[in-house]
């Protein structure tokens, strides 16, 4: 093991800011993030605006801001550094606020620390916020996720997909990884899959890029196995009804004929393609079913989603499942997501399917998926 030593001590023993006089200023990149585990009467509040004290995430988007700038002020070894980039994202999962920080400058040293603080300080403001609401709130799994420049290259966290819920639940981290120089094209996650004949999960390295995901697998929300073979193929297999595209955003998608599906992309010709944890959207045409039952016309592509399935229960999947749809391979990496506000289908039917029945995914193999395709949950074949 490489003999590392400490560079905030001085010859005598005393703390010292390491001086960075001599090194040449480099682009730096570090994303961070945390979760506050709350009541789902609290996640409600937060989505509806219920808490008195006001908009919960706009205050702890500012909050996030200013703790990256003065991070110097309030870590005693830290530098000032011109920040040239912060953004804050939040997701809401039925049980937790998901706070991830991307925090950018051009300096002679990393923003890691710039991006934890501004996590944690979201996620105090976070607390401090609904703590009227309930007071037994837990902030937890902060962490960086990945830090590109400066001299020991850039990094990334293997199984960010699932590690954060899976402290404690048995289930062995595969750490991370450091790539010395240059960006690294295909950071290592790990998606949770499951031993033949167990209800037991364990993480599977997969390489592809797969982003940032937006909630962490749970290994209480995975299904049982089921019993035989028979059983396997009608439970974790259904059809391809139709995929989708759009060639800009903000314009309901359209069927056509087939999609490319290419790592580090998504979908080939579709707006919202981009290396990024939302690449492909599937929807099952049960769930749009419940809608047309209203009287409403609603053709394929009609939420949005990219790949329309049918006999597969995809909104109770959990995060990190690995999928075949044709001859490509998907992650998933978020469940729902929130309705825009000029949804002309919520203002007609009073509710949208695709915030809570759709899921998103990432490419991690090249492949083409057209209508007819079978869609196959691989955790089987494991």
């Amino acid at each position: 093991m490489e003999d590392l030593q400490f560079t905030h001590l001085n010859p005598q023993g005393r703390a010292v800011m390491v001086d960075v006089t001599e090194k040449a200023p480099t682009n730096r990149t570090a994303v961070a993030e945390g979760f506050v585990r709350c009541a789902p009467e609290t996640i409600a509040a937060i989505r509806t605006g219920g808490v008195k004290k006001g908009d919960v995430l706009a205050v702890a988007q500012v909050a996030g801001i200013q703790a990256a700038k003065r991070t110097w002020e309030l870590i005693p070894l830290c530098h000032p550094l011109p920040l040239t980039g912060i953004d804050l994202g939040f997701d809401l999962t039925e049980t937790a606020v998901h706070i991830t920080a991307t925090v950018r400058c051009t300096g002679p040293t990393g923003v890691e620390m710039e991006a934890l603080s501004a996590v944690s300080a979201a996620a105090l403001t976070v607390y401090d916020m609904c703590k009227a609401l309930q007071k037994d709130m837990e902030i937890t799994g902060i962490r960086l996720l990945e830090k590109t420049g400066g001299k020991s290259g850039d990094y990334r966290m293997r199984n960010a997909a699932c590690k954060m819920q899976n402290e404690g639940s048995g289930i062995k981290d595969q750490g991370s990884e450091t790539v010395g120089g240059g960006a690294l094209d295909a950071p290592w996650v790990s998606v949770c899959t499951r031993s033949p004949g167990t209800g037991n999960p364990s993480p599977t390295p997969v390489g592809a890029v797969i982003g940032r995901p937006k909630n962490a697998c749970s290994a209480g929300n995975l299904p049982a196995m089921p019993a035989s073979a028979s059983e396997m193929q009608k439970t974790l297999a259904g059809t391809v009804i139709a995929v989708c595209v759009s060639e800009k955003k903000g314009v309901q998608k359209h069927p056509v004929e087939a999609l490319e599906l290419r790592v580090g992309q998504g979908i080939v010709g579709d707006a919202h393609g981009g290396n990024w944890h939302r690449q492909v959207s599937l929807l099952a045409e049960e769930s749009v079913d419940s809608m047309r039952a209203q009287g409403l016309e609603l053709p394929p592509g009609a939420f949005a989603e990219n790949i329309l399935t049918r006999g597969l229960d995809l909104k109770t999947l959990p995060v990190g499942t690995v999928l075949r749809a044709g001859t490509a391979l998907l992650a998933v990496t978020q469940i729902g997501k929130e309705c825009h506000n000029d949804c002309a289908i919520k203002r007609t039917a009073g509710r949208c399917v695709m915030p809570t029945d759709g899921i998103f995914t990432v490419v991690l193999q090249n492949g083409t998926v057209k209508p007819g395709d079978s869609v196959e949950i691989m955790e089987a074949m494991i």
